[in-house]
């Protein structure tokens, strides 16, 4: 025999009531799940493709930089730059090689592998005064010979504990050439010669 085929009013109510707490934890478990990141497994790195150079970024505004959530975003990605610049033997990598749960990250972001720098919101100022240099430019399986780069390159970043904007000037031909051709990627500008 099968079980009474008929609910009554009061039972009715009851599997309807369990239904919807079931949907409503499910949605409060989909924001948080959204929201509330895991950056330490969400943070991958990519090596250099041609797809990356046609994305480009973003300044990271100043109320997000004072905010924790960033502070711990740029924490899980230091660490996944430092361990790729130590792997793959790399100078320079991008916000570009970096993907959070499958997606780019617009923040604009330059890690100088040597010194192990983050610069976020990275300008440079050019000053066409300077030494004129050739760069060979690459990134991945890509490469250009660049010509219109001049040393010393001024450039600025965000401080990492603050909303501040800290000067520098680069010492050596290979900052230079690193930084100007970061600056490119990050405005999604970098022509490759090699396509």
């Amino acid at each position: 025999m099968r079980g009474r085929i008929d609910l009554s009013n009061k039972d009715l109510v009851k599997s309807r009531c369990k239904l919807c707490v079931a949907v409503l934890l499910f949605i409060i478990g989909l924001y948080f799940s959204v929201t509330w990141i895991n950056w330490d497994a969400a943070v991958i790195f990519h090596n250099p493709t041609e797809a990356d150079i046609n994305h480009g970024t973003e300044e990271v505004d100043d109320a997000t930089l004072l905010t924790e959530r960033w502070k711990e975003k740029r924490s899980y990605m230091y660490d996944v730059f430092t361990e790729n610049c130590e792997a793959n033997s790399y100078d320079v990598i991008t916000n570009l090689n970096i993907r959070i749960l499958g997606q780019y990250v617009s923040d604009s972001i330059v890690f100088l592998c040597e010194s192990r720098r983050m610069l976020v919101n990275m300008r440079i100022q050019p000053d066409k005064d300077g030494t004129r240099l050739v760069c060979n430019e690459t990134y991945g399986d890509l490469w250009k010979v660049e010509d219109e780069r001049y040393h010393p390159l001024k450039y600025s970043f965000i401080t990492e504990d603050d909303i501040a904007r800290e000067d520098h000037t680069t010492t050596t031909y290979e900052e230079t050439c690193m930084l100007y051709q970061a600056e490119e990627l990050l405005k999604g500008e970098w022509k490759p010669q090699s396509i």
